[in-house]
C-alpha cells in the first residue's frame, strides 16, 4: 500500500501544480512598435558633358613638323594634340576615336575609308581614301598651321 500512496501523492502533486498554473495569468506579449523606414532620396544623376576641345596650336617654342610624309612619333603626338586625345605618341584606339570625333564621323576606333576621306577633305589632300605619304604630308602641313 505504500506504493499506492506514493502514486496518489504524485497525482495529487501534479494536479495541484496544474491548478496553480491555471490560476496564473497568461503572459502578455507587448506589441513591437512599428518603425517607418527612413526615406532616402536617390542622388541626382551625374551629367557628364563632353568638353569641347579646341585644336591645340603648336607652341611658339615647339619645332614645326618636318613635312616628310612619315607618320612617326612627332606627327602622331601633334595629331593627338589637334584631336584632343592623350598625347602619348601611340596611335591607338583612343587616338583614332578622337580623330573620328574631330572629323564628325562614326567613332568606332577603326580608321577606314570614311574616316580617311573626311580627314583628307579637312586637310586639303586629294580625297582617295588611301592613307599614304601624300595624306601624311598634307596632315603635317595642316598641323604646322593649326
Amino acid at each position: 500500500m505504500g506504493l499506492f500512496n506514493n502514486i496518489k501523492d504524485a497525482l495529487t502533486t501534479d494536479d495541484a501544480e496544474r491548478a496553480e498554473a491555471a490560476r496564473m495569468p497568461e503572459p502578455t506579449v507587448e506589441p513591437v512598435p512599428q518603425v517607418e523606414p527612413p526615406v532616402v532620396e536617390a542622388p541626382a544623376p551625374v551629367v557628364v558633358e563632353k568638353p569641347e576641345t579646341k585644336p591645340a596650336k603648336p607652341k611658339d617654342d615647339e619645332p614645326k613638323l618636318t613635312v616628310d610624309g612619315k607618320f612617326g612619333p612627332r606627327t602622331i603626338a601633334a595629331t593627338q594634340r589637334w584631336v584632343g586625345a592623350k598625347v602619348d605618341g601611340v596611335w591607338g584606339v583612343q587616338s583614332k576615336r578622337a580623330l573620328q570625333d574631330k572629323l564628325g564621323v562614326k567613332e568606332d576606333g577603326e580608321v577606314g575609308p570614311i574616316t580617311i576621306k573626311a580627314l583628307q577633305a579637312k586637310i586639303g589632300a586629294r580625297v582617295d581614301s588611301m592613307w599614304g605619304p601624300d595624306t601624311v604630308r598634307h596632315l603635317q602641313g595642316y598641323l604646322n598651321k593649326h
